[in-house]
């Protein structure tokens, strides 16, 4: 008898211990791309790699990442004006996929404030774009 108190006792407490551990994380956390959802508006300016000097000058960007995974960028003549197509986050790293190819986008959230690092080949000159841009969901991206 003492035997089948202690199991009717353990098998509960078993029970409680592995729903608590199987309970769902904080949604943002759980997914990486999640904080990335929403649409973003800011700056972005383009450096030579060799000596970090400014090409160009800078110009407004407007960035939206869906929950399925889709990409829109416009801005005025930086990168080609529009680009649509999908995306994926692996750690701080967005891989966009488009008709025109894929891109890794290194990326970071402080503050609010979305900072994207692009790696680009202008001619025959290597250079990092770098985008600061803000959400425009209040309360959002941090």
């Amino acid at each position: 008898m003492r035997t089948i108190t202690k199991t009717n006792i353990m098998i509960p407490a078993l029970l409680v211990a592995l729903v608590a551990c199987g309970s769902k994380a904080n949604p943002r956390t759980a997914n990486p791309s999640d904080a990335l959802v929403g649409e973003w508006n800011g700056t972005c300016s383009t450096t030579r790699d060799q000596d970090g000097s400014k090409i160009g000058n800078d110009v407004n960007a407007k960035i939206r990442f869906t929950q399925e995974g889709k990409y829109f960028r416009s801005s005025a003549v930086h990168h080609g004006g529009e680009v649509t197509g999908d995306y994926t986050v692996a750690g701080q790293t967005i891989t966009v996929t488009s008709d025109s190819g894929s891109i890794k986008i290194k990326y970071s959230i402080n503050d609010g404030i979305l900072t994207t690092n692009t790696n680009l080949k202008l001619s025959d000159t290597l250079a990092t774009s770098t985008c600061n841009l803000r959400s425009l969901r209040q309360g959002a991206g941090g």
